[in-house]
């Protein structure tokens, strides 16, 4: 499966995204996506670190622990972690690519308070080593929008299975194959000039060159190692591959609802609707 064959660069949610209030919605939603990458990268990384041998999948004996596969994950992360930055107020020179896009929110004036009072309670926690539960229940009482709910839900059952295969397809499959061409369609159909959000477009055009150049067949070529060519892997690759793109479907289609136009009380502006839409997908 190639997740560039798919019709998800060619998703209405980019041309939905006309104006700021558009664009503060989109990144009220996706920061949680930018969250929960680093941490299934992180789960990723831990599993193989400390796994000499991960599960034998039915029909398929042991496999040894690719340390080529432990030197690719080592690297992917230490680059989300502490990047090169664009011009900030901090000055400072690297951040997390959490920290550039938090910059880029306050950037167009989206509201950051529920990723930051979620990083607020985990904070001093490894949040990668928590069960699906105990993620669950850190985000309760948090005004997090539904759709990015039940993207990270199923970030969470991911990271829970505790196996190496299915997080390792995931993360190939559902982000460093799948982000160089949702966010080169964010560049081109979203009408939000650079200058207009700096940031954004920097956070924005360094992950389709580090994907697509880089990360995504370095992340493929680590997928490959793992599965051995081995039939029954190969399968449940496949079938995880499938379900990582079908996550990010269905999180562009809630957020592109989100987004869509609603009838306006007479007197009313598209300005003051956004906040009722916000609420609504946060109840």
């Amino acid at each position: 499966m190639n997740p560039a064959d798919s019709d998800l660069q060619d998703h209405p949610l980019a041309g939905a995204i006309t104006d700021l209030p558009a664009l503060r919605l989109f990144m009220e939603h996706h920061v949680f996506a930018v969250w929960d990458f680093l941490l299934l990268a992180k789960a990723l990384q831990r599993q193989l670190a400390f796994r000499s041998r991960f599960a034998p999948l039915p029909g398929s004996g042991p496999s040894p622990r690719s340390d080529a596969a432990v030197a690719v994950i080592d690297r992917i992360v230490a680059e989300e972690e502490c990047d090169q930055a664009p011009a900030n107020p901090l000055g400072a020179s690297h951040l997390s690519h959490l920290e550039i896009y938090l910059l880029a929110m306050r950037e167009v004036g989206a509201c950051t308070a529920p990723i930051e009072q979620l990083l607020s309670r985990l904070r001093g926690v490894e949040a990668w080593t928590l069960s699906p539960a105990e993620l669950a229940a850190a985000l309760e009482g948090l005004p997090i929008p539904q759709p990015s709910r039940r993207f990270m839900a199923f970030t969470f059952e991911v990271i829970g299975c505790g196996e190496v295969l299915p997080m390792a397809a995931a993360f190939t499959y559902g982000r460093e194959l799948l982000v160089p061409s949702l966010f080169q369609a964010l560049l081109e159909r979203a009408l939000i000039a650079p200058q207009r959000a700096p940031s954004l477009h920097w956070y924005l055009m360094r992950h389709v060159a580090m994907d697509g150049d880089d990360h995504g067949p370095t992340a493929l070529a680590m997928l490959s190692e793992l599965c051995g060519g081995c039939s029954s892997r190969l399968q449940a690759t496949q079938a995880m591959a499938r379900r990582a793109v079908l996550a990010r479907r269905q999180f562009w289609d809630d957020i592109h609802r989100a987004l869509a136009p609603v009838p306006l009380p007479l007197g009313s502006s598209l300005a003051t609707a956004r906040p009722a839409i916000r609420r609504a997908n946060a109840a």
